[in-house]
């Protein structure tokens, strides 16, 4: 049963302050909602779904039937974080994960203060696609599980490892090349293979922060036209690009 209580639980977790404080998350939409439920990475607290979602997914939610609660189309809109709402919202708790003792030797993506939710789903969704399963934050990146991440993400949250470290940390406890995006860096093509390593990612409007450019073995570049106005490309342009060239 949906009560009052619940409704106001799950509309909380909009807002950071209170996933860190539940240590749960939304996620929402037909096809991410199923890959959350086919991969199992993340604990499923409760499924909300509309009843013919439910009779139309019945093989996916065979070992989740004791979590599931029916809810009516104008319960959905008030505990969804979408515009649109659809007809099935996953309650997941959080996975936290100790980068000094999980990371691998396996090719990372650093994120250095990215702030945009679409950006940072778009970038998880990139790395899935092209086999990088470790993404590291810095602490003043956007939360990984922001609803508009999650959304934008589109299940590869459950394809990847999520760690929070400063760069100084990271680079004490990994033997890997770190490459990072820079105007004066060396283009980058697919005629070197860099792999595995660490690719660091700037901020949105500020790129590298320059306390962590020390950490960087080499820098690399995007070269544009000669006659551009763009001063640079979207992060998540920018991640896709090198990731290509990278792995590709």
């Amino acid at each position: 049963m949906l009560t009052a209580t619940t409704i106001k639980f799950l509309q909380s977790l909009r807002l950071g302050k209170f996933r860190q404080k539940y240590n749960k998350f939304i996620a929402e939409g037909d096809k991410c909602c199923i890959e959350f439920l086919k991969a199992q990475k993340y604990n499923v607290d409760t499924i909300y779904a509309q009843e013919d979602w439910v009779e139309l997914h019945n093989d996916i939610l065979a070992a989740h039937q004791s979590n599931i609660v029916i809810v009516e189309d104008r319960q959905m809109k008030k505990i969804s974080q979408l515009k649109t709402p659809t007809k099935v919202l996953l309650l997941c708790d959080i996975l936290k994960n100790d980068h000094k003792h999980s990371l691998k030797e396996a090719s990372t993506l650093y994120l250095d203060g990215i702030q945009n939710p679409g950006n940072l789903g778009t970038i998880i969704r990139t790395a899935d696609w092209y086999g990088v399963s470790q993404i590291v934050c810095s602490r003043d990146s956007v939360d990984y599980f922001h609803p508009k991440v999650v959304q934008a993400a589109m299940g590869s949250h459950n394809n990847m490892d999520y760690y929070i470290a400063d760069l100084n940390e990271l680079n004490e406890v990994v033997n890997m090349k770190i490459l990072g995006t820079a105007l004066d860096g060396r283009p980058i093509d697919r005629s070197v293979k860099l792999d595995p390593c660490v690719l660091v990612i700037g901020n949105e409007g500020k790129g590298i922060r320059l306390e962590n450019m020390q950490y960087i073995d080499q820098k690399i570049l995007i070269e544009g036209a000669d006659g551009k106005i763009a001063e640079s490309l979207n992060a998540g342009i920018a991640t896709a690009i090198v990731l290509d060239r990278i792995f590709g």
